[in-house]
C-alpha cells in the first residue's frame, strides 16, 4: 500500500502488468485474470516472507474461492498437532481418495532457511576456539622463555625491595600493552570484514561497541590466566638461589 501510494482502502485498486491466469470462458473465448483493476479488500501488517536479511518486501495476496489450489497454512493449538494431521489425512482420503498427504511445519521451514547461516556460524566458532587455544599456547611458550630469561633482573629487584605486586605489574605490563596493540589493529579489520560481509543484507544486526569490548575482556582474562603461573612463580623466587645459578 505504501509503495502504491495508498493511505487507506478507499479507492485502492491493483492490477497485474501480465495475466496471472488464463482460462476459457463459457462462450469459448480466452479470458485473462489479473489484468483488470481489482479493489483491495484488506491490508495486513508487514512481515518477513523469507530470510531476515532480505528485509520486508511488498506483497499482494490474491484470495478467492475459484481454483483454490496449492498450499494451505493452518494454525494448530499446542499439543494437538498429531490430532490435526490425522484429521486432515482422513479428510483427504474421503474427498480425493488419495494417500498422498504431505505437510511441513513452519518451524522446520524456518530452521531449514537458516541452516546455512548456522553452519557458517558453527565453522567460525570452531576456528575462533582453535585460534584462541593456539594463541594461549604461544603466549605460554613466550612467557616461559621471557620470564625465565629475566630471573636475574627479578632477583635484583627483590633484593632492592620490590614486592610481589610490583613484579606482577612489571612482568605483565608488556604483555598487556601488546594485547591492546593487537586489539587496536584487529578491531578496525573486524569492522571492515563485518561491513563487507553484510553489505548485501537489507536488514542486519547493529555493530555495537560491546561486540569488540567483550571479546577483548575475554581474551584479557584468558591471557592473564595463561601468564599467572609463570609470573607468580617468578615473583616468589629466592634471590639467593638465582644469584648462585646465574
Amino acid at each position: 500500500m505504501k509503495l502504491l501510494g495508498y493511505t487507506g482502502l478507499e479507492n485502492a485498486s491493483v492490477r497485474s502488468t501480465s495475466a496471472l491466469m488464463v482460462y476459457m470462458k463459457n462462450n469459448g473465448e480466452i479470458g485473462e485474470y489479473g489484468v483488470n483493476m481489482t479493489p483491495v479488500s484488506a491490508v495486513v501488517e508487514d512481515y518477513y516472507m523469507g530470510h531476515l536479511t532480505e528485509g520486508i518486501k511488498p506483497m499482494i495476496f490474491i484470495v478467492g474461492a475459484k481454483d483454490a489450489e496449492g498450499d494451505v497454512m493452518i494454525k494448530v493449538k499446542k499439543d494437538r498437532e498429531k490430532e490435526v494431521i490425522d484429521y486432515l489425512r482422513k479428510v483427504e482420503k474421503e474427498i480425493y481418495n488419495s494417500e498422498d498427504f504431505t505437510y511441513k511445519w513452519a518451524d522446520d521451514i524456518v530452521a531449514e532457511m537458516y541452516q546455512k547461516d548456522k553452519e557458517t556460524a558453527h565453522i567460525y566458532t570452531v576456528f575462533s576456539y582453535i585460534a584462541i587455544v593456539i594463541s594461549c599456547l604461544g603466549l605460554l611458550g613466550i612467557s616461559l622463555f621471557d620470564i625465565r630469561r629475566r630471573y636475574r633482573e627479578i632477583a635484583i629487584r627483590k633484593v632492592n625491595g620490590a614486592k610481589p605486586k610490583d613484579l606482577y605489574i612489571i612482568l605483565g605490563k608488556s604483555y598487556m600493552l601488546n594485547l591492546l596493540l593487537a586489539f587496536v589493529v584487529a578491531a578496525p579489520v573486524s569492522w571492515i570484514v563485518i561491513y563487507y560481509y553484510t553489505a548485501s543484507f537489507v536488514e542486519k544486526a547493529s555493530v555495537t561497541f560491546g561486540l569488540f569490548v567483550i571479546p577483548l575482556l575475554i581474551v584479557l582474562i584468558l591471557s592473564m590466566l595463561t601468564l599467572y603461573y609463570q609470573i607468580n612463580k617468578a615473583a616468589h623466587i629466592n634471590p639467593a638461589e638465582v644469584m648462585k645459578s646465574e
